[in-house]
C-alpha cells in the first residue's frame, strides 16, 4: 500500500485533534482549517474511512481551456 498524501494525513490529524479536544473550532484554529472544511472532511471520513478522504475532489474541476475561457 502506498503512503497517504500529505493532505490526507493532515485531515486525519485534524479529526484526531478534534476528538481529543472535543471542540471543533479550537482544533480548526490550531490546524489552520475552516470549520466548513472540517465538516466536509468528517463527512467523507464517516462515509468511506481513509478511502473517503482520498476520494474527495480537490483543485480545479476541469482543465483550463485554450484561450483562457
Amino acid at each position: 500500500m502506498t503512503a497517504l498524501p500529505q493532505s490526507s494525513r493532515r485531515e486525519l490529524s485534524l479529526l484526531k485533534l478534534t476528538e481529543e479536544r472535543g471542540i471543533v473550532s479550537k482544533a480548526c484554529q490550531i490546524m489552520g482549517y475552516h470549520r466548513d472544511s472540517f465538516y466536509e472532511t468528517a463527512r467523507a471520513f464517516q462515509a468511506g474511512g481513509v478511502i473517503g478522504l482520498l476520494a474527495q475532489r480537490r483543485g480545479r474541476r476541469s482543465p483550463p481551456q485554450p484561450g483562457g475561457a
